[in-house]
């Protein structure tokens, strides 16, 4: 009967922890505990271990960062441009032509400048640019929000099943314990006649569904943990 009473008790805890990442999942998407409606979210609440170490965060932040480069760029597209040059040669500078005509040496000659140039072309693109680039920014940080908020119910399930999974694991232990008495109290029933072969078959049954179910929630709960270490990033 004990034994009965703690697969009851399991089923209990099963549906009262779904109860809770039901509610924790609920509270996220509607930015307020349920429990409580007055007491708001924080506002990192989203962000707090939400795959923050996945690569896909460091992807947004270099989109992000590609994005601010790009309208830098734009800035910089319609600043003046200074270049200097020079020139040198050795031959006639062919500068004085008379002069030139009466002396025939060459001589070391050279030229030595500045440049300023202004392309205004960009002016008449650079609205259109910005809002391209803005609209990039904006569909980005969408995108992370997005992923940040699917990470997060995906945290709350998982943390919650592992959880469960190791409250079910402490009662099976138990049951096992009480399965395994029973199963030798009937091998010594049997060995005075009191019971028959069929039934201490039952109970031998009744201690393998035990441990089978207990590897099935060890099973479940390093399957939890390693989905989780995926989906917070951890290694």
């Amino acid at each position: 009967m004990k034994a009965e009473r703690l697969n009851v008790a399991q089923q209990t805890t099963s549906l009262e922890s779904q109860r809770r990442m039901l509610q924790s999942m609920l509270s996220v998407f509607c930015g307020m505990e349920v429990t409580s409606p007055s007491k708001p979210l924080r506002g990192d609440a989203l962000a707090e271990s939400a795959g923050g170490l996945r690569p896909e965060m460091r992807l947004f932040d270099a989109q992000l960062h590609l994005a601010d480069a790009q309208e830098k760029a734009l800035d910089a597209a319609l600043l003046p441009k200074l270049g200097v040059f020079a020139q040198g040669f050795y031959g006639y500078p062919g500068l004085n032509m008379f002069d030139d005509m009466m002396s025939r040496e060459w001589s070391l000659n050279g030229l030595v400048g500045a440049r300023l140039t202004w392309n205004i072309g960009a002016l008449y693109t650079r609205k259109n640019d910005k809002a391209k680039i803005q609209l990039q920014r904006d569909l980005t940080e969408t995108n992370r929000d997005v992923f940040v908020f699917n990470n997060r119910l995906e945290q709350i399930q998982q943390n919650e099943n592992i959880s469960r999974y190791r409250q079910l694991m402490a009662a099976d232990e138990e049951i096992i314990e009480l399965r395994s008495a029973v199963r030798k109290a009937a091998e010594s029933k049997l060995a005075h006649g009191i019971i028959d072969v069929n039934d201490l078959v039952r109970e031998m049954n009744a201690e393998n569904a035990a441990r089978v179910q207990r590897s099935m929630h060890e099973i479940q709960l390093l399957k939890e943990i390693c989905d989780n270490k995926f989906t917070t990033g951890e290694k």
